[in-house]
């Protein structure tokens, strides 16, 4: 990571962990029909959106910030943290951007082997 929050220089390279709590969300698919081999048709998820429309709160740790300064590192996680909804409204956007796009390709793995008719009951 190299980046910058508020007045915050945020460099590191390490694991993170994030927590999103209090989530709603609006999520918009789109498919298009496919017919296989077996002569049944099936969905093909073209577009998978997902927009995060309320959040009661976002928790981070970066681990290893500052080349290991542990007092750098945990002030910096504690500010990120105090000012949350700040933070969210910056790295929001991306995160929601790549939740989209896990959540279409694993969605596509699963519908793409059932067919239509058999996803909503008989």
């Amino acid at each position: 990571m190299d980046g910058k929050f508020l007045l915050l220089p945020l460099k590191g390279k390490g694991k993170t962990k994030m927590v999103l709590t209090g989530v709603e969300a609006h999520i918009e698919m789109k498919t298009e029909p496919v017919t296989k081999a077996d002569g049944e048709i099936y969905w093909d998820l073209t577009n998978f959106k997902i927009s995060i429309t309320k959040a009661t709160n976002f928790k981070v740790n970066f681990d290893n910030l500052f080349n290991g300064d542990k007092i750098l590192g945990e002030s910096t996680n504690k500010a990120l943290n105090d000012n949350w909804e700040g933070f969210w409204g910056e790295i929001g956007p991306a995160l929601q951007e790549v939740f989209s796009e896990i959540f279409r390709s694993t969605a596509n793995v699963l519908i793409s082997k059932i067919p239509v008719k058999n996803l909503f009951g008989p």
